[in-house]
């Protein structure tokens, strides 16, 4: 092969490889392969723990100002919903800007399931007061979104909560009903 095509196919693999066209391992292979293993492969850099530092407070403070505005203060429901819907909006946010580093994007899809549980049971007790048997149908709804989310990102925490909270709701609900 001469020099001039085995450098372009070497400058394309990089590309793929830079924009994640192929999975790294597969670009690192062909990077060797075409080079004969003279090509350094370096491997990503890590984040450096002042980078995830920073999202961290953001992420523990937004989740704990909603507890605080939710449980510790007098404000109408309606205001209580609309707040916690803007910070649902921010945690989706976050998720999609997080995407590429897997502890922040579970950290931040951890704190939208939380949120998103607190909102549906805010929007129940407003919209359905004192009805136990709307609330635990709408949970067992986020359970099954939860055990979804967790097959679909193959993450087992999130599989498991939503089993594990299936069936208590369904226990709960087969006490409510017989």
């Amino acid at each position: 092969m001469n020099e001039t095509r085995k450098k372009i196919i070497l400058q394309e693999i990089k590309y793929w490889k830079q924009t994640n066209l192929l999975p790294e391992q597969y670009c690192d292979y062909l990077l060797t392969l075409y080079s004969r293993g003279e090509e350094q492969i370096t491997p990503p850099p890590k984040e450096s723990s002042r980078s995830l530092a920073i999202p961290l407070w953001i992420f523990t403070s937004l989740f704990f100002l909603t507890l605080f505005v939710n449980y510790f203060t007098e404000i109408n429901k309606g205001l209580q919903i609309a707040i916690t819907a803007f910070f649902i909006i921010m945690f989706g946010s976050f998720i999609y800007r997080y995407i590429k580093s897997a502890w922040l994007l579970q950290l931040a899809l951890v704190g939208l399931a939380l949120l998103v549980l607190m909102e549906s049971v805010h929007i129940v007790d407003l919209v359905f007061p004192n009805s136990t048997g709307a609330l635990y149908m709408v949970l067992l709804v986020q359970c099954v979104i939860w055990f979804l989310v967790g097959r679909r990102l193959k993450l087992l925490y999130f599989s498991i909560s939503g089993v594990i909270g299936a069936f208590i709701i369904v226990y709960f609900l087969a006490r409510l009903f017989f």
